[in-house]
């Protein structure tokens, strides 16, 4: 799973996203010469768009994204914006959900110099990345990257956001076989864009631009690194190595169907791995004489998006998201083969893999959260088959030993060979939930709504030190108005009628973070490490924590964490 939501951000969707991953915070950078009055023709609307954004050298700005991921939980990154050309600094701010203790709340910072072609890009782990880039000023800067050619614009129209009169252009754009829907308001009174809103497979992004400054004088000191910081050099990209890796993308894009064994050494242990793929049906079955049970067994049906496991003897369903014909063999090989990584290509050498001459492809992960991690590629040099796959560990399991690399060595593949019938079968029968729903199984019986869904009171430490002094479990729910899962949760889990019984055992506090980033949600989110909503957390009576669960979750899921504090529920 983790593979395919990789591959999906990466690769061939990169060279879109490149362009709003940096460019895309950066709404704040247009003051765009729209006119009122009747609707304009959109080529000449597009045209005023490209010159305003080639003039605009100086600005600051204020604004937020939001990120929707497959209808299950939001979150929302504000950044702010320098920019003075041609240089520009973005600061993001994010909430560090796997961090102990104090602060949670990090700042990540890019600072880039067009016309040297570099970036220095401040990771939450503290460190500075130093590395090459190839944006013009326009496309660094531009809240609409789409223009150059990305996106087709295929109308133009009016709309009321917020009470603001705004021109509203729709287009379609395409990447590796993904589209993705782009909608883009301009205020039609200050000519500027307020809001650019993207969708594509069950990723929802919207940016909005909150204030804006034009050609305010910058001081030189925002453009600085801080005395002593530790700055790592990424190498330069090497432009043949990027061929090469887009023709394994090409070749292994088109197939129908394969069998693949691999070995893999990692942490001092090792596996095995079988994958046989018949679209749209892909079968992973891997061997590890270290866990219990050693076999796992996955069986993907790529065209609904419905993944299954064997647990306990049981077969559960998740759902995902459906893939397109022409992306499902890169889901079926992304995380095998680390294809999924989307990564900057470095380095090309000729080497030997056995009998076999091969490249050596290497390379690094784009997103960077610490310093520059290392990974490689044995490229078969005639079928340009990848023959083996390193990187380096992230986290090791308890008690492993901790060697550094993980490498998958591949030790036979067959494109063309007839695939066993029984090895592509779907499992029925079996309950399906929705994805990010782990826990107690998930059934399609129908269950009991409440008339009326569960009762909150507002968060407050007051009420929070009031209910550890009774000595009384408690439920902690984050929600925000602008959160579409929220509102499904609250439709939904929050209604079941056990579930509401169960709750009431508890003190209810209810916290409010629509204000995402105002002073007050900033220090809650960093004191619970809310990452995203909808978000619940079950506190037992002596305040620690007990459960907690990011999404818009089944009410069984949610009952396996009440389960945990309320007795009548055990």
């Amino acid at each position: 799973m983790g593979g395919a939501v990789a591959l999906y951000s990466a690769q061939g969707r990169w060279h879109m996203t490149r362009r709003i991953g940096i460019g895309a915070a950066l709404l704040a950078a247009a003051a765009l010469v729209v006119c009122g009055g009747p609707t304009p023709d959109l080529d000449e609307l597009l045209t005023q768009i490209e010159e305003a954004n080639a003039g605009l050298l100086s600005y600051e700005a204020v604004g937020d994204v939001t990120f929707e991921y497959f209808g299950l939980y939001t979150t929302r990154v504000p950044f702010r914006v320098w920019a003075s050309y041609p240089r520009i600094r973005l600061e993001f701010d994010f909430v560090d959900v796997t961090a102990v203790g104090e602060p949670s709340l990090s700042m990540s910072v890019l600072i880039a110099d067009v016309a040297a072609g570099r970036q220095l890009v401040r990771t939450l782990a503290g460190s500075w990345v130093d590395e090459e880039i190839e944006l013009s000023w326009g496309e660094l800067g531009s809240l609409l990257p789409y223009v150059s050619g990305a996106v087709v614009f295929t109308s133009v129209g009016e709309d009321d956001l917020d009470g603001t009169p705004t021109w509203v252009l729709e287009g379609r754009g395409e990447a590796a076989g993904l589209g993705v829907s782009v909608r883009v308001w301009v205020d039609q009174e200050s000519r500027q864009v307020v809001k650019t809103e993207t969708e594509s497979l069950g990723l929802r992004m919207v940016y909005v631009l909150r204030e804006f400054r034009a050609g305010v004088e910058i001081s030189e000191e925002v453009f600085l690194l801080p005395p002593g910081a530790d700055v790592a050099v990424r190498a330069p990209r090497s432009p043949e190595a990027e061929r090469i890796m887009d023709e394994v993308w090409t070749r292994y894009g088109m197939l129908t169907s394969f069998y693949l064994r691999t070995a893999e050494r990692a942490y001092g242990r090792e596996s095995v791995s079988e994958v046989w793929y018949s679209d749209p049906v892909l079968r992973i079955e891997s061997t590890d004489v270290w866990r219990v049970p050693a076999l796992s067994v996955t069986v993907w049906d790529l065209e609904r998006g419905a993944m299954y496991t064997v647990a306990d003897g049981r077969w559960r369903g998740v759902t995902l998201f459906p893939f397109p014909p022409e992306l499902r063999p890169m889901v079926a090989l992304g995380g095998v083969l680390g294809l999924g990584l989307g990564a900057r290509y470095t380095g090309l050498d000729e080497d030997v893999l056995g009998d076999r001459a091969v490249w050596r492809i290497t390379g690094e992960p784009r997103a960077v959260l610490d310093k520059p991690r290392v990974v490689r590629w044995w490229v078969d040099r005639v079928t340009y088959e990848v023959l083996q796959y390193e990187q380096p560990e992230i986290a090791a399991p308890p008690g492993a030993v901790r060697d550094g690399i993980r490498t998958v060595r591949v030790e036979a593949f067959d494109p063309h060979g007839e695939i066993p019938a029984e090895k592509v079968v779907i499992p029925e029968g079996v309950p399906v939930s929705r994805f990010g729903a782990p826990g107690p199984l998930v059934t399609d019986e129908p269950r009991d709504r409440a008339e009326h869904g569960v009762v909150w009171q507002p968060y407050s430490p007051e009420r929070l030190a009031a209910a550890r002094a009774e000595g009384k479990p408690i439920l902690l729910y984050f929600t925000a108005d602008w959160c579409r899962p929220c509102q499904a949760f609250e439709d939904g889990a929050l209604h079941d009628a056990e579930v509401v019984a169960g709750a009431s055992w508890t003190v209810r506090l209810r916290a409010d973070l629509t204000d995402w980033d105002g002073p007050e949600e900033a220090a809650l989110r960093s004191m619970y490490r809310v990452g995203g909503v909808p978000l619940t957390i079950v506190l037992r009576s002596d305040g620690l924590e007990a459960w907690r669960h990011v999404g818009n979750v089944h009410a069984t899921v949610l009952l396996d964490g009440l389960r945990r504090v309320v007795l009548p529920l055990r």
